[in-house]
């Protein structure tokens, strides 16, 4: 069971005839920031390796699962807790969602 505001990351349903991964890599170490739609992880399923993103940033808080255990489909594999996104300083340089163009906050 998780604490409160920390999430279970599973994996994701990967076709009708898969029930179960290997976990190949960790793409994420625990206590990494990791932007969302960023892959946390890597797993195998017939012979096709298959990256696991986050939806929102996260810190990965522990790895439930080491690499090469076999997971089933829908398992939790690591809990992360989510993390606002910084706040953006006075002269910080940063890029703009909308544009991708660079931009220098007053």
């Amino acid at each position: 069971m998780s604490s409160a505001g920390q999430i279970l990351v599973v994996v994701p349903d990967l076709g009708d005839s898969v029930t179960e991964a290997t976990l190949t890599h960790w793409l994420a170490a625990v206590g990494t920031i990791v932007e969302s739609g960023e892959a946390i992880a890597e797993v195998e399923a017939e012979k096709v390796n298959i990256e696991i993103p986050v939806d929102t940033r996260v810190r990965i808080d522990r790895h439930l699962v080491a690499e090469g255990d076999r997971v089933t489909i829908g398992a939790a594999i690591a809990e992360v807790t989510p993390v606002d996104q910084p706040a953006s300083r006075p002269g910080q340089d940063c890029r703009s969602a909308t544009d991708d163009k660079w931009t220098r906050h007053a």
